[in-house]
């Protein structure tokens, strides 16, 4: 239990985010446990016309996934889309690392890990960031160091664009001294865990997107205990850009979504409703890009704005501009020079498609707002399509409160990134049975404080005695 004066900053956090992130409070009281609020999540139907237009984004996965994996592997996975896709959307596309994205993991698939129903997890990931950003930092994170799995002249490049590259951190590792201090465990574990990256078999895969799916696909397993790995579903990390690129290549020109680029007078609209939606644009702000990214030849993204009939790179030292024209974007889309944005890649996998989307807290308010917006849209041209749109949800959260932890040498809780669980021979039955009865009210408590930080303006806040490690030794007092 929290002391007095503890409890009494929790409440304080709770009244500034009721002000600043409202959306949050809707899961406080949320009293399911774990394991029925993951069940519950695939409890879902999609509309007959959304299973319809599905069809094409089924196909694509499973041509694109035949390209990588063996016909012995491809027969293993379990991708049951009869009901609609339903989707973590989270996760960037990257090695797996992270406590908040491996925790979102966990959430959204207990109640398949534990009922030995091992259907293949399909993980929509994103690739239009840099190797080096919040959730991996150029590489991975084990006992508090970051081993980097990418040089600084690579730090700003965009992984969607990236070649294929050998997953090698340990030479980088010895020649930087980053195994100084670790003791004789730990570097064997380091040496073992090279060794089986090494292994896994990237003869057909085209670029690092690809290497990333096989990747995550091989190590998945490891974050278990060795005795459950042979009842735990695969993990299959689909490029959300790769995929949102061939579809809209394939979009009838009658679509909304084909519309909203192509259609002169559509596209003003659009332009108008998304301004300033985070994941679209926002010109005020100077943040997004209409429509696209730019590749740069260095492998870096630049806005584009439009003007027009035509799309221009905001920074006029950039020599582009192309006209709107349904063949001109759709070879630069083959061609990689262009990668469509949030809203674009949304717009088409969820609001037109109809996947359900398995968010985080901020995914589920930018794709609130673009629903709304999306309604608002297309109630004038389009009732059907409005309605549809309408009744979606965009409020399945899986991603904020943190579920892998361990006891360190003093007692206290602490957070286990990916390679910390791996080290540790995986995440026990038991581990994941004590998981399962926490009620997701109580984890969604422990994600305040973080929120509070980031989300409360400066001038509200006070000096707080609780912290994060507070309400994780409160909320896991099972561990041993």
């Amino acid at each position: 239990m929290l002391n007095p004066i503890k409890q009494k900053d929790l409440e304080f956090i709770k009244e500034k985010i009721k002000n600043h992130l409202p959306l949050l409070l809707d899961f406080l009281g949320d009293n399911r446990s774990l394991v029925n609020y993951s069940k519950d999540l695939y409890e879902h139907k999609a509309e007959k016309i959304h299973i319809e237009r599905q069809k094409q984004l089924i196909h694509l996965i499973k041509e694109k996934l035949s390209t990588i994996f063996s016909k012995k592997e491809i027969g293993e996975m379990d991708l049951d889309f009869r009901n609609g896709i339903i989707s973590n959307i989270v996760d960037h596309h990257n090695i797996l690392n992270h406590p908040i994205l491996v925790s979102g993991l966990i959430i959204s698939s207990l109640y398949y890990l534990l009922n030995s129903e091992a259907k293949s997890l399909f993980v929509l990931t994103c690739g239009d960031v840099p190797p080096n950003n919040f959730f991996h930092k150029k590489g991975f994170t084990y006992k508090d160091r970051l081993f980097p799995l990418f040089t600084n002249k690579d730090t700003h490049k965009i992984v969607y664009g990236l070649p294929k590259k050998e997953l090698n951190f340990l030479d980088l590792a010895k020649e930087r001294n980053l195994l100084e201090g670790l003791n004789e465990k730990e570097r064997i574990f380091l040496e073992d865990y090279q060794g089986i990256l090494s292994s896994v078999d990237f003869r057909n895969c085209d670029n690092f997107i690809d290497e990333i799916t096989r990747t995550n696909y091989s190590i998945f397993r490891l974050m278990f205990e060795e005795k459950l790995r042979d009842e735990i579903p695969d993990l299959i990390n689909f490029n959300t850009e790769y995929l949102a690129s061939k579809v809209f290549c394939r979009l009838g020109k009658d679509s909304f979504m084909h519309r909203a680029v192509f259609d002169v007078k559509f596209r003003e609209i659009v332009l108008k409703e998304f301004e300033g939606i985070w994941g679209a644009w926002s010109k005020g702000k100077g943040l997004g890009t209409h429509f696209f990214w730019l590749m740069l030849p260095n492998g870096e993204q630049e806005e584009l704005v439009c003007e027009g009939d035509f799309l221009r790179a905001k920074d006029e030292k950039v020599d582009f501009k192309v006209k709107i024209d349904e063949k001109e974007i759709s070879g630069l889309l083959e061609k990689k020079v262009l990668i469509p944005n949030l809203f674009l890649s949304y717009g088409i996998i969820i609001f037109y498609c109809g996947v359900k989307p398995l968010t985080g807290l901020g995914s589920m308010n930018y794709l609130s707002d673009m629903q709304n917006a999306w309604v608002r849209t297309l109630s004038a041209e389009s009732q059907e399509e409005a309605t549809l749109i309408e009744r979606m949800s965009m409020k399945s959260l899986i991603c904020s409160p943190i579920v892998t932890f361990a006891r360190g040498e003093n007692g206290a809780v602490k957070p286990q990134f990916f390679a910390d669980i791996v080290s540790k021979g995986g995440l026990t039955k038991d581990y994941l049975e004590n998981l399962a009865k926490m009620k997701f009210g109580d984890l969604m408590e422990m994600s305040l404080i973080d929120n509070y930080e980031v989300k409360v303006p400066q001038s509200e806040k006070k000096s707080l005695d609780i912290t994060v490690a507070d309400m994780a030794n409160d909320k896991f007092n099972w561990l041993e």
